[in-house]
């Protein structure tokens, strides 16, 4: 196979498919305002759904206890709010040709389970394996490599063999410490100062330079 890869694995949010900010909004509003916030900067909602530390972003921006505001935000996060602001992005497509030609397909996300589940109906694309963060179940969110190790096992291929495809700076330090080569997917919606990819593609298409 080309250049050695055997597998690619996939971020999911902002890779495979995007939300709407506004279901961000609705959902960040309400944590909110359960926890007795009722004002915060609009430009926070993006930094919180883009950004990396988003315990930071909730602390500084929001002035919100990190551990309330998560359990706040994943009780009302459900796959039935997201249903109608959520889709994939037409390159996805392409996913089908590489599994064809008999590259192994993951997907790695910090999604809950049943959020993760309802994005990949929507992708429509039979992945070898998908693993979702649980912390509890030994599986730390990104930028921490396990799901990556765990993907790379169940594929059963070696780092060098693998490329992880991401959107956010979270998925390229989890790339790079996992030791797999990473590839950052601009799609134009965030901009990150500090994000030194390997490589960077535009659209999945460009990922028939590695594949």
């Amino acid at each position: 196979m080309k250049n050695g890869f055997k597998a690619a694995i996939f971020d999911l949010d902002g890779t495979l498919v995007t939300t709407d900010l506004s279901h961000a909004h609705g959902i960040i509003r309400r944590t909110l305002h359960e926890l007795g916030i009722h004002h915060f900067p609009e430009e926070a909602v993006k930094e919180f759904w883009y950004r990396a530390d988003r315990g930071t972003v909730i602390r500084d921006y929001f002035n919100a206890p990190v551990d309330a505001f998560w359990n706040l935000f994943h009780l009302y996060d459900l796959p039935k709010s997201r249903a109608a602001a959520t889709h994939s992005y037409p390159d996805v497509a392409i996913l089908y040709a590489y599994k064809k030609q008999g590259y192994k397909l993951g997907v790695f996300t910090s999604s809950q389970p049943a959020v993760a589940a309802l994005e990949l109906a929507l992708v429509h694309v039979p992945f070898d394996v998908v693993v979702c963060a649980h912390p509890s179940l030994g599986i730390p969110y990104k930028p921490h490599p396990g799901g990556i190790y765990h993907c790379l096992e169940k594929l059963q291929v070696q780092s060098h063999q693998a490329i992880f495809v991401g959107n956010g700076q979270e998925d390229i330090e989890a790339a790079q410490r996992a030791q797999v080569h990473d590839v950052y997917l601009d799609r134009g919606e965030y901009i990150f100062p500090q994000l030194h990819p390997t490589s960077t593609i535009t659209s999945l298409h460009g990922l028939d330079h590695f594949l």
